[in-house]
């Protein structure tokens, strides 16, 4: 009876190992549909360029996975990511405008147009000869927004 009872218990811990290994190995769980990579599980933590000083660039971080995220369709994180950055401080004054120019896609991608406008609208306050790529120029959503918004550039207007 007792190596009965023996036998049982290793077989009972011997599934708990298996187990414990199988669960172990399925740390991240890829959304369906879709392939996930391990690197762009963590949302806000992107690979940080070399910075100078942390106190004039803390935001790059930030605003680096929010572009990220903009590409893969994940708006609401995109937003929230971009929004922080530039409320960080991006030392790049290029950085700033692209975070705004990405602000300004996804509002008007998600059908907030005011939204969109008042973010180019804080682009040409920081560039007024800012103009769109070609690849984003034309498009049927926001290039009419981008264009209301620079119709509104007053001539002359300097950057801050």
């Amino acid at each position: 009876m007792k190596a009965g009872v023996t036998m049982s218990v290793c077989r009972i811990i011997a599934f708990a190992v298996m187990t414990l290994i199988f669960l172990c190995s399925c740390s991240v769980v890829p959304k369906w549909g879709k392939q996930t990579d391990v690197s762009k599980s963590v949302k806000t933590q992107a690979s940080p360029k070399p910075v100078k000083s942390q106190d004039s660039n803390k935001g790059f971080t930030l605003f680096s996975a929010g572009i990220a995220q903009y590409e893969e369709g994940e708006y609401e994180l995109a937003e929230n990511n971009l929004n922080s950055a530039l409320a960080l401080g991006l030392a790049d004054p290029a950085d700033k405008i692209t975070a705004h120019k990405y602000l300004a896609f996804l509002y008007c991608v998600s059908g907030l147009e005011a939204l969109c406008q008042m973010e180019f609208s804080k682009v040409f306050e920081l560039d007024p000869q800012f103009t769109l790529s070609p690849a984003e120029t034309g498009h049927p959503i926001w290039q009419p927004v981008y264009d209301k918004a620079r119709s509104q550039v007053t001539p002359g207007q300097k950057k801050p």
